[in-house]
Parts: C-alpha cells; structure tokens; sequence
C-alpha cells in the first residue's frame, strides 16, 4: 500500500526546502524509503504555519513513523546541523500522517 506524508521543516532550521529534497533523493538509504517532492503551497494551511515549508513523501509501501523519524534525523544530523531536531507526528482523524521536523531549543 502506498503512503503519503507531509512533512513541515520548520524556518528555523534553515533548510532550503529543495536542497533537503535533492539530499533525501539522492542519499542511497532514504530514497529506498520513497521520492521527497515539493508540495503545494496550499498545504500550509493544514499546519496553521503559512512560514513552514512543505515537502511530501511519497512511498510504494506504508513506513513506520520510528523508521522514517530515524532517517529524518540522520539526515538531517549528517548535512545540516550536529544538533538532533524535535520531531513531532501527527494522526489526522482521515489517516493522513504528518511529521513535523522543529529546531530543539
């Protein structure tokens, strides 16, 4: 069954939102998990954030929230910043699955 799942980078974090695309579609774990691609910006309003950037991933198969947590984190950890970031998932009553990637202050 395939899976898609918004994921809100936080602007605090400093990620351009096409480079962390091109760096989870081209990291050899995290493209096994699915292909990252820019949403629209109407999906902000899902987040209430209209400054959160948007990305979906999208997968061939259902991950588990641990494992995709694990991969964010990783790579985030790897390019951008040695500080592990807050992440927060969310179960929206229709099934979808949102994560929110945050700065840990």
């Amino acid at each position: 069954m395939s899976e898609q799942i918004h994921i809100a980078l936080d602007p605090e974090l400093g990620l351009n939102p096409e480079t962390f695309i091109a760096a989870w579609n081209n990291d050899a774990q995290t493209s096994q998990v699915g292909e990252l691609k820019s949403s629209p910006t109407s999906d902000t309003v899902v987040f209430h954030d209209p400054q959160a950037m948007i990305v979906v991933l999208e997968t061939a198969v259902a991950i588990a929230t641990g494992i995709l947590i694990n991969l964010l984190t990783d790579l985030i950890k790897e390019k951008y910043m040695t500080k592990k970031p807050e992440i927060i998932e969310i179960h929206q009553p229709d099934g979808q699955k949102i994560v929110i990637v945050r700065k840990k202050e």
